[in-house]
């Protein structure tokens, strides 16, 4: 193991790294700010509610609700973990893999949808 201190933060936090797995300079600093910004490296979740669900799809959160009243597969996969509808993560995976290829329906001002053609 190599043993590195970021200049940024000196002595407070060092990295450990192997050698075959050398950070460069601007990976090393990504990993510090990471660390400095959230405490603790983060972890993804099995599932999301609607406003997750809808960042790790890149809409926005009206656009979820939206998809969810015109796909009732994605509707029906909402499932209650105590009182909060969370949608799995490996559904919402699967989901995506499906519509590829496929044109969803658009979202327009008003949150009204429109058909692909």
């Amino acid at each position: 193991m190599v043993r590195q201190a970021h200049p940024d933060v000196g002595d407070r936090i060092s990295i450990d790294l192997t050698v075959k797995t050398q950070l460069s300079d601007e990976d090393l600093h990504r990993v510090v700010q990471l660390v400095r910004d959230r405490g603790q490296p983060s972890i993804l979740p099995a599932a999301f509610r609607a406003g997750e669900a809808a960042t790790y799809l890149g809409i926005s959160k009206s656009a979820f609700y939206e998809l969810i009243k015109a796909n009732p597969d994605l509707d029906g996969a909402g499932i209650y973990l105590g009182g909060t509808r969370v949608w799995p993560k490996r559904f919402l995976d699967q989901w995506l893999e499906q519509k590829q290829g496929h044109r969803l329906p658009k979202l327009v001002s008003g949150g009204v949808l429109i058909t692909a053609k």
